[in-house]
């Protein structure tokens, strides 16, 4: 194919939503499973990211395990059976931000209470404050003898700044367990 540089005008007479009556142009993009090089913030071009099906990658979170993928995905655990004020379940490393792609949170015994699993607002914020902190759940629970309630969601959880943590507070002695996955960006 011969090497075509500059403005190209392209003309046809096809409508849209009709059959194509000549050679169609391919507009094309790399194929790859690597994340992208960034480029210079100088005007450079960039070639369009394709999955090797042809499909487009607008968007792609990026723990999902591509080659060359610079993130880890890893999880957090902690089980408690007294109140907890702000007590950091995950520190980031660091200059890193965390990002929070799914948790889980079961709780046990008979002792009824509230739970806040929340990104702290400023370094060193252990308290939880409705409204301000970004809170990844705010609930209730009220387990019996024969109930254990629990929730699990996925999504994804950005801290608003580097170096916030992950914390947890509850209103009581309830018996709760706490795990996230995610990874450090």
């Amino acid at each position: 194919m011969p090497d075509v540089r500059g403005i190209i005008k392209v003309e046809g007479s096809d409508a849209p939503d009709a059959s194509i009556t000549q050679n169609p142009i391919l507009v094309g993009g790399r194929a790859s499973s690597a994340l992208p090089t960034a480029v210079n913030a100088d005007g450079d071009a960039v070639a369009q990211w394709l999955l090797r099906t042809g499909a487009g990658v607008v968007a792609q979170i990026p723990h999902i395990g591509l080659n060359a993928d610079p993130y880890t995905l890893t999880s957090k655990s902690a089980q408690y059976t007294t109140a907890q004020t702000g007590v950091a379940l995950w520190t980031p490393t660091a200059g890193k931000k965390l990002a929070i792609t799914s948790y889980q949170i079961q709780v046990g015994g008979t002792t009824a209470g509230t739970a806040q699993l929340w990104f702290e607002s400023s370094n060193g914020d252990t308290a939880y404050t409705r409204g301000t902190d970004l809170a990844l759940f705010d609930g209730e629970f009220a387990p019996s003898a024969t109930m254990k309630p629990g929730v699990i969601q996925t999504g994804l959880w950005i801290a608003g700044g580097v170096d916030f943590d992950l914390r947890v507070t509850t209103s009581t002695t309830i018996t709760i367990t706490f795990t996230v996955w995610g990874y450090e960006i």
